[in-house]
């Protein structure tokens, strides 16, 4: 039991630039409580990723205070999840570098992306160019190369076809922030396996009701357990004589033990 749904790919919106002040220290952001408890914020350094979340305390790691780097490559993605909607959600994302013994980060490009539901309340995604020194386009005809973000709950299990750099997410994440390349000539595809827990706290009741039986916890006159975990699948063509890639998304239910699917951890799948 499944369902696949059909993504509008040229509609998708481009995350779009805005204005920074260099010289901004965010590094706050990253490691205390803001004050502003609705807020949630993914930090990547390098392959690493970290997160700001209600109830969750940063963690500084080796970034801070040990290293004499004062260039170190830093992005952070905050979203504010009352403002979630089962169609859309808004996002801010900052790329810059971390002077890490004074533990300061300096922004370099910021953006904003108000990202479409391709699976209504469960996961969201917008395109961006695939160098931040390009500029982003318009809703309309996909760029060469670009990249197809993806926001979903957190994962207990997730597999991509995009190299290790671009999938930073961490396991037992508030959220799963996954980017996937898009070019003419190529397949992509993304596997994640999320939690019912985790659906339930990333969506609304209301919004898991709305896909039945599929996602309700248990199936429906079947012997079998109760759900535990939902797998999400997106894949992406561009053929090399099309003009847009079509892209696809299948949920469907699995009713393994969490833990077994966990056990598993990232892996790397055929496009």
């Amino acid at each position: 039991m499944g369902r696949i749904v059909d993504i509008d790919y040229a509609a998708l919106p481009m995350r779009e630039s805005e204005p920074v002040e260099p010289s901004i220290d965010t590094a706050h952001l990253f490691f205390e409580p803001s004050g502003q408890d609705d807020l949630i914020v993914e930090v990547r350094v390098d392959a690493e990723a970290w997160y700001l979340a209600p109830g969750v305390v940063g963690r500084k790691r080796r970034m801070c205070g040990e290293g004499d780097k004062s260039d170190r490559a830093v992005s952070w993605t905050t979203f504010r999840p009352a403002e979630r909607t089962k169609d859309h959600m808004s996002l801010s994302l900052y790329e810059g570098t971390l002077d890490e013994k004074s533990c300061k980060a300096r922004t370099l490009y910021a953006w904003t992306a108000r990202a479409t539901a391709i699976l209504p309340g469960i996961v969201y995604a917008f395109r961006s160019a695939s160098h931040p020194m390009k500029l982003d386009a318009a809703v309309g005809d996909p760029l060469e190369a670009e990249t197809m973000e993806i926001i979903a709950p957190g994962a207990v299990w997730f597999a991509s076809s995009s190299p290790s750099e671009l999938h930073a997410s961490e396991m037992d994440a508030p959220f799963t922030h996954l980017e996937i390349p898009v070019e003419r000539g190529r397949a992509s595809s993304v596997t994640i396996d999320a939690a019912i827990d985790k659906l339930a706290k990333f969506a609304s009741m209301s919004e898991l009701e709305a896909w039945g039986e599929l996602l309700a916890g248990k199936d429906a006159g079947s012997s079998k357990e109760p759900l535990r975990t939902a797998s999400i699948r997106i894949e992406i063509v561009w053929g090399a004589e099309d003009s847009a890639p079509t892209a696809v998304a299948y949920v469907s239910p699995l009713y393994g033990k969490t833990s077994e699917i966990a056990e598993q951890g990232a892996g790397v799948i055929d496009p």
